[in-house]
């Protein structure tokens, strides 16, 4: 399964697995799925969003898009606006950093294409929200 790990201070610290086909990332704690505590993130910073991949049939792509932010987002030191991530990948939002660590044949289950719209399944009656406070540690 695909995670966002977080660093501080060179050290990884917090592992953040991708349950979701769309991760809202931003300093807003009701508004997002990871809240970063960060002054330099705006309220909602960027999404991550899961989709099936369109020449690996059966797998899934994951792409990072920027929400129109302040400070904007990076993706490998490079500012991006919407971007296929990679396995590795480092993106910064803020003065936070992540590293993006997916499997080579990744899937996502629950996941299905209806004319460009995605929709997640979810056989149980709980919802799948989670929100997760971090903070940059100095």
């Amino acid at each position: 399964m695909a995670e966002l790990v977080q660093y501080a201070n060179g050290i990884p610290s917090i592992r953040l697995k991708i349950e979701k086909p769309q991760i809202r990332i931003g300093r807003n704690a009701q508004r997002n799925d990871i809240c970063v505590t960060d002054s330099y993130a705006s309220k909602e910073h960027a999404v991550l969003e899961v989709k099936p991949s369109t020449d690996r049939p059966g797998e899934v792509d994951f792409f990072l898009r920027d929400l129109g932010s302040t400070n904007h987002t990076y993706v490998n030191r490079e500012k991006i606006t919407l971007c296929l991530l990679q396995n590795d990948d480092i993106i910064h939002i803020g003065q936070s950093m992540f590293r993006f660590i997916r499997a080579e044949h990744e899937t996502f289950p629950g996941l299905k294409n209806e004319e460009d719209t995605l929709e997640f399944e979810n056989t149980s009656r709980d919802r799948l929200f989670f929100s997760r406070r971090l903070s940059n540690l100095r």
